[in-house]
């Protein structure tokens, strides 16, 4: 039997992704594209199911406005619903100070289609949501995870420092030190800004879903330098030598990576890592 050689386009994180998940079945990619075309020709039809997420569908929604209103037993079920939000001036409040901030907001706009959809009543509840202005790059599940920019060359170039620390993959803390690692992969597909991470990182380079955050933008910095081998836990055990390196130093493309080492820290149980990074302006 002849063989032809197709060639398909596909995202690369996807591909790295199917590559894993084919790994771990025991297939490769090709084996994975074989079936699948196997499959749809033997059945003459894609073999899965392909339409719009059912929750969206028009019945789907009318059973949920007709559950917004229910009642049972002389209960009311009450389900929140949000209506609009509004963004004010920034107010800032100074260490041991308070200021009063009064928010009004004009509801009447909603009373006759609140009033069709819950004809037995309804309340309106409304929230004032604070900011610190050292706000959370991440918006991570593991930690707060800061930022800052440092402007170089008289503010041409501007790069943002972003501290991280993900969630320890301890025994029943897998799927959340995933995760952790999966938000701040997001950041891949922010072209506004240029970004440097640094901190524990709980990963090596062997493991999957940090090679994942990196992607084809991100840079180790030790592996680009110096082969990967900078190892900074565990630090304060005389009778265990440091032999992981799950701190980095990530930086963005069109940035190199001079000598990085690590030094060791007075009462910390890792290493700090420091770096000379050169970037294009």
């Amino acid at each position: 039997m002849s063989m032809k050689l197709i060639n398909i386009r596909m995202d690369e994180d996807l591909k790295k992704e199917m590559e894993i998940v084919c790994n771990d079945l025991g297939i490769n990619i090709t084996t994975a594209f074989t079936i699948f075309a196997k499959k749809l020709t033997r059945e003459k039809r894609i073999p899965f199911s392909v339409s719009i997420d059912p929750f969206y569908s028009n019945e789907n929604i009318a059973a949920l406005q007709n559950s917004i209103d229910e009642v049972k037993d002389g209960k009311f079920t009450l389900r929140p619903r949000k209506l609009t939000e509004t963004a004010w001036p920034e107010v800032t409040v100074k260490a041991h100070s308070s200021e009063t901030v009064t928010v009004k907001v004009d509801t009447s706009k909603f009373t006759e289609e609140l009033s069709k959809e819950m004809p037995n009543g309804y309340f309106l509840e409304g929230f004032v949501r604070f900011v610190d202005p050292a706000d959370d790059d991440v918006d991570s599940s593991a930690s707060f995870m800061p930022g800052a920019t440092v402007a170089f060359n008289d503010g041409q170039t501007q790069i943002r420092f972003v501290s991280v620390h993900t969630t320890s993959p301890t025994d029943g803390y897998w799927q959340q030190w995933k995760r952790s690692l999966d938000e701040l992969g997001r950041l891949r597909y922010d072209t506004s800004r240029r970004y440097v991470f640094m901190g524990d990182f709980n990963a090596t380079d062997d493991h999957a879903p940090f090679r994942n955050f990196l992607g084809t933008r991100f840079t180790d910095a030790a592996k680009q330098a110096a082969g990967g081998l900078v190892f900074t836990w565990p630090a304060n055990i005389d009778y265990v030598p440091t032999f992981a390196g799950i701190d980095h130093i990530v930086l963005d493309s069109g940035m190199l990576a001079g000598q990085v080492k690590s030094l060791k820290i007075d009462g910390s149980d890792h290493r700090a890592l420091l770096a000379t990074v050169q970037f294009d302006v």
